[in-house]
């Protein structure tokens, strides 16, 4: 655990704590911080007349990867390969994290860019024996330190650095390890999407720094635009995956196709080899809910999703209850934005339609008089959105296991008696195992006695949590099942579709779903 860090604006007291902490605290601070100001690359394309490629970006980039990868792999045989890239960094490293909390973000930026020249020409000097290979990366970091050193100020990126950067310090001195504090968003208040803590200068640099990548097709920066938006929202990080970024020296020489191809396939390769973990699913032998294997990803969860959220929504907005449920506007407000401008972003469309199912859940309970049909079935699909994704998408299913697991919070009573009642009132529609693994979860909730909203510490009471809400997305998305689908699963289990229809609706009419809902989506 570091010690308790002084005020980052003052910069001799920010200095010295600096200097008094491990080496990764350092590292990890120092490469946040780079990553803050990411964005004002793309000013080196208009004003210095460099290449964004190349000549630039990939020497940053490599750069910031090296003690990325080297704190993020820490204990694994990959890391040493990631440290061998950075030895010589700890210094700079150190500099920068004290670069970016000072007041002037010229000077902020400056050093930090020196902290990149020094890791990118030290990666240089011990994985190539190319003198030229050298030579563009020294001249190409003090390129991106010129721009920023120009032009920072317009960028207005210093109005959190020093927040933002006392945030990650503070994190380490509550005793967070490195890998945590990485997996953190990079602006405090980052994860809350409809208030992010982001200058408005660096918010503009990066959209025109990713449409400028989204341009060139032919050289697959995708990976790397995936890569940084996760690590803005503060994603978990699913580690192993992050190897595909630990590429050979030659791989990043070859140029930013080359580079980009080998990560993505590295990245399919890694994907393919990881289950999703268990599923639920009508077992031939008995014709009731059990555990069944992982199945491939869902390709068609997202559009389905969007589809139920949009006809429920239009249905809302043509009754009578979008004329007095004033309460849910501000719900009505974030579908559309997320219908009109998230479509392809699983994650967060996975994340609007919790919440707002949750929000319209609490509209309801303060004020009853909106409670109507149209409100209901608008929550209904939102919830069962989320769930489709989040069963569908592996990324959105592993993301939301990290995040609860991290996040571990009990359930309210509600929650634990509604999920008792399910399972004594409609138990016998799942196999004994299933049941009797639920209940013994639900107990393992109660004994541990934890109030309302607070942490759970208990590992056990943590992995009974995960496995309650997975398990009752499950079988919350069968009681939802449409008719025209009915079929398919009949033919799985070799059970007649009445007998499959009459499993659904059993489940279905279950009083107590609102209950069950609030604790799978509860991590939010």
């Amino acid at each position: 655990m570091a010690d308790d860090p002084p005020d980052f604006r003052d910069e001799l007291a920010a200095r010295r704590w600096l200097e008094g902490q491990p080496r990764e605290v350092s590292e990890v601070i120092a490469v946040r911080a780079a990553l803050r100001v990411f964005p004002v690359l793309v000013l080196a394309d208009d004003d210095l007349g460099i290449g964004l490629g190349a000549d630039l970006l990939l020497p940053v980039l490599r750069a910031a990867a090296s003690p990325w990868l080297a704190n993020g792999l820490v204990g694994q045989g990959e890391a040493e390969q990631a440290r061998a890239a950075s030895d010589d960094v700890a210094a700079a490293a150190r500099d920068a994290a004290f670069a970016f909390v000072a007041r002037d973000i010229s000077f902020a930026a400056r050093d930090t860019a020196i902290a990149f020249a020094l890791s990118a020409d030290s990666a240089t000097v011990r994985n190539t024996a190319s003198a030229s290979a050298a030579d563009t990366y020294a001249t190409s970091a003090s390129a991106f330190a010129s721009a920023f050193a120009a032009e920072a100020d317009a960028a207005s990126a210093t109005g959190t650095s020093a927040d933002a950067a006392a945030v990650d310090a503070d994190a380490f001195a509550s005793g967070l390890d490195r890998r945590q504090v990485l997996a953190l968003p990079l602006r405090p208040d980052e994860s809350d999407r409809d208030q992010p803590d982001v200058p408005e200068g660096i918010t503009d640099l990066w959209m025109e720094l990713r449409l400028h990548l989204e341009d060139r097709e032919d050289e697959g920066w995708q990976v790397w635009i995936d890569w940084y938006e996760a690590r803005l929202r503060g994603d978990p990080i699913d580690w192993d995956l992050q190897r595909a970024f630990l590429q050979p020296p030659e791989t990043w020489e070859a140029g930013p196709k080359t580079l980009n191809a080998a990560i993505a396939a590295r990245l399919a390769d890694l994907t393919a080899d990881k289950p999703s973990g268990e599923r639920l699913d009508v077992r031939p032998a008995t014709g009731l809910v059990g555990i069944e294997p992982p199945v491939a990803e869902d390709p068609d969860a997202v559009a389905n999703a969007v589809s139920q959220v949009e006809d429920a929504l239009a249905d809302f907005r043509s009754s009578s209850a979008g004329n007095y449920a004033f309460a849910i506007n501000p719900v009505v407000a974030r579908l559309d934005r997320a219908l009109s401008k998230h479509r392809a972003d699983a994650r967060r469309l996975h994340d609007d339609f919790a919440r707002s199912a949750l929000n319209i859940a609490k509209a309801v309970k303060s004020d009853p008089e909106i409670d109507s049909l149209p409100v209901a079935d608008l929550a209904a699909a939102c919830a069962q959105g989320a769930i489709d994704i989040r069963i569908g998408v592996k990324a959105v299913s592993d993301m939301e296991a990290e995040r609860r697991r991290r996040r571990a919070r009990a359930p309210s009573p509600n929650s634990r008696s509604a999920l008792r009642r399910l399972l004594d009132e409609h138990g016998d529609a799942l196999e004994d195992e299933l049941r009797e693994e639920m209940v013994e979860d639900v107990d393992t909730l109660d004994a541990a006695g934890v109030p309302e909203g607070d942490d759970l510490n208990d590992e056990n009471a943590k992995d009974a949590d995960l496995r309650l809400a997975q398990r009752s997305a499950w079988l919350y998305k069968l009681s939802r099942t449409p008719p025209d689908a009915i079929p398919a699963i009949a033919f799985r289990a070799g059970r007649t579709a009445d007998e499959i229809q009459k499993l659904v609706d059993y489940l279905r009419v279950f009083e107590y779903w609102a209950d069950v809902i609030a604790l799978i989506l509860r991590s939010l």
